[in-house]
Order: C-alpha cells, then structure tokens, then sequence
C-alpha cells in the first residue's frame, strides 16, 4: 500500500512538472539577468553629471596629474605604465586654488568620475578601473558649479592630461 501511495504521489508530481508554467525557466531568468546587467553597463558609460559646454580655464585653480614617470605641470603629459592583467592602478592628482566652500566635480575624459571638497591645496589619487585602465590619453577635467549645482554654470574650471601606456611585461 505504501508503494502505491508513494508512486501515485511521484506520477502527479511529475505530471505536474511536465504540464509547465508561465513562469521563466532559469536559463530564461539568466539571460533575462544579463540584458538587465547588460543595460546597465551601458548607463555606467554615460556622465552622471553632464560635463559643461564650453570648457575652458575658469578662476585661478589648477590642477596636477603625477605617476611615477613626472607630472602634468608647464602641459606635460606624464605617462603611467599598465600591465594587461592590471585591474586597477591610481595617480596622483594636487588641487590648488578651489573655493572650499564647493563641491568639486571630477570628470575623465568628459565622464564623471566622482565629487569631492577641494581647497587651497589638496592631494588625492583617482583610481583607474576597467576602461580608463586602457592605452591613451586622459583628460582629468575639475570643476565647481554655481549653488553646486552640475547643471548650472561653472565658475571654476581646470584640466590636466597623463597618458596610459601598456608596459612591456
């Protein structure tokens, strides 16, 4: 009796899985999962903040790019060696001259990288990760907004560039 119970309970638990549902299977879930991940890839790539029109030196501040191979003072553009497998490195950034009472907006390459409070002088680093770990040169753009406010306009604006270059391993 016992047997007939459990097989007859097995039989309706299979049909019941065979029958099927409206409901994504894991695979269907999964990749469902990878377009959403996907798409947000893509959003990442956009600036948080839109970077400002008409870029040019604003103020008296300045700002200073250094890696182990020199610095961005007098338009030098100081290069810092990648490995490929690296996949995250940082240089040195020297602010000067900002009005401490503002948010800073730090942009790479036009993108929005981070804010910070920035004074007379600081010194910081900004991390490189996945794409700005790429050959090339990079632009490190700070800027201070009126009310703070990245969509107004900017009373203060400097830019300095280093250049990523792939190292012989």
């Amino acid at each position: 009796m016992k047997k007939l119970i459990l097989f007859s309970l097995m039989a309706v638990s299979l049909t019941l899985a065979a029958c099927g549902s409206d409901k994504p299977t894991n695979t269907e879930a999964d990749n469902s999962s990878d377009l959403n991940e996907q798409n947000e890839v893509d959003v990442k790539k956009e600036s948080e903040f839109p970077f400002p029109d008409n870029t040019e030196q604003l103020g008296e501040a300045s700002v200073v790019v250094s890696t182990s191979g020199g610095d961005s003072q007098d338009g030098n553009v100081p290069v810092l060696f990648v490995n490929e497998d690296t996949l995250m490195d940082s240089v040195w950034v020297e602010y000067a001259n900002f009005h401490g009472d503002k948010e800073t907006f730090i942009y790479i390459n036009g993108i929005y990288d981070n804010t910070d409070q920035i004074g007379e002088l600081t010194q910081t680093t900004i991390e490189l990760v996945e794409g700005n770990l790429e050959p090339g040169i990079y632009t490190v753009s700070a800027v201070q907004f009126e009310k703070n406010n990245p969509e107004s306009k900017p009373i203060v604006y400097t830019e300095a560039q280093f250049e990523i270059k792939k190292a012989n391993e």
